[in-house]
């Protein structure tokens, strides 16, 4: 929605303690951002080019047929009628390049922008077990899109273009083979998960932490100040809902990924707890993006800088907060002492069956 929106956002989620606090663990969720976010651009690079119905790999095929002719010789420069021989004085590689027609990459970019999305769709899924829930809301949003699209008999819905629906099938099953090496891990983790609690059953003041680590990774105890912050961000979300409101297929697209995922974690903790606020880091990505759209809606540059510098302060005190009182879990130290003092024919007890793939 604009180049504003974009460096809002991108300035918001730089700062956003959440986040920085996830990016100083040699952990996996700052990769599940990067995967998802690049699989999100994808999507929307998919959603938003009208060749997207065109059969998966068609363009790559007119790219090789083109690029195997001959490029058109050009005329040579001055007054007389003749052509130059490029390749007269090249030898190597240079004959190779010039005997080639190379074409623009734009000519490829939707089949590109599909490959994008299968490869970084499955690389969220195999960074965290709980990114299933991303398949379950790109498809949630994307059959939605082309069932309104025949109940309407609309070419599209405002803002995105639908593909079609063999295109899209095609893509779930790269997806799933792409993933599908891990599936027997997935489901040997997932039992020993449901036969062990490691976290709280959620109530809806774990539901609202949860959501304030999400907005400003708030940690500590300021409860009238998180009063206060909770009623700017409250603000800052109507008025992103004002700035959709010509554009409603883009934000129920944010929408569908940001309610998907928590919702999910929430109905299976119904049966075992799994609703942990670091599993869905990913999903600051939607709402960010919405508080981005709610800074560009106000319209007047000063007043934008106000309330985004405002945005900025709170992260800064938040993030400053996390580096002055947060205690880091000393794994160092435990791979240090194996690294050290293990020797052959030694057993490394595991406390949480679950890590031990990368122990391992």
């Amino acid at each position: 929605s604009g180049a504003m929106m974009g460096l809002a956002a991108a300035l918001i989620l730089a700062l956003a303690p959440f986040n920085i606090r996830f990016a100083q663990e040699a952990r996996m969720y700052t990769l599940l951002t990067f995967n998802a976010a690049m699989a999100i651009y994808a999507l929307v690079r998919l959603l938003t080019d009208a060749r997207n119905t065109r059969p998966i790999g068609s363009q790559f095929l007119e790219y090789g047929r083109a690029w195997r002719k001959p490029r058109p010789v050009e005329p040579a420069s001055g007054g007389d009628f003749r052509y130059q021989v490029e390749s007269r004085y090249q030898t190597g590689w240079r004959v190779w390049i010039n005997r080639h027609n190379w074409q623009s990459i734009q000519t490829i970019e939707t089949d590109l922008a599909w490959i994008g999305f299968m490869v970084f769709s499955a690389a969220t899924m195999l960074t965290h077990n709980t990114a299933v829930f991303f398949p379950i809301a790109t498809n949630t949003f994307v059959l939605g899109l082309i069932l309104y699209k025949r109940i309407k008999k609309t070419e599209s819905m405002p803002g995105f273009q639908p593909p079609s629906i063999g295109n899209w099938v095609k893509a779930q099953i790269g997806i799933f083979l792409l993933w599908s090496p891990w599936l027997v891990v997935f489901i040997q983790q997932a039992s020993r998960v449901y036969q062990e609690f490691w976290i709280p059953k959620p109530d809806m003041e774990i539901v609202i932490q949860t959501i304030e680590s999400l907005l400003f990774g708030a940690l500590f105890g300021l409860s009238s100040e998180i009063r206060i912050i909770w009623i700017l961000y409250a603000v800052m979300f109507c008025l992103g809902l004002l700035h959709f409101r010509k554009r409603i297929s883009q934000f129920l697209f944010l929408a569908i990924l940001f309610a998907i995922p928590l919702i999910g974690e929430l109905i299976i903790s119904i049966r075992r707890p799994i609703l942990y606020d670091r599993t869905l880091i990913w999903i600051t990505i939607p709402l960010i993006l919405v508080l981005a759209a709610g800074v560009v809606q106000l319209k007047f540059r000063y007043l934008m800088i106000a309330f985004l510098g405002i945005l900025v302060t709170i992260n800064l005190f938040f993030a400053g907060e996390y580096y002055r009182f947060m205690r880091k879990e000393d794994w160092s130290t435990a791979a240090g002492s194996v690294a050290n003092f293990a020797e052959e024919d030694d057993l490394v007890l595991v406390n949480a069956n679950w890590v031990q793939i990368p122990c391992d």
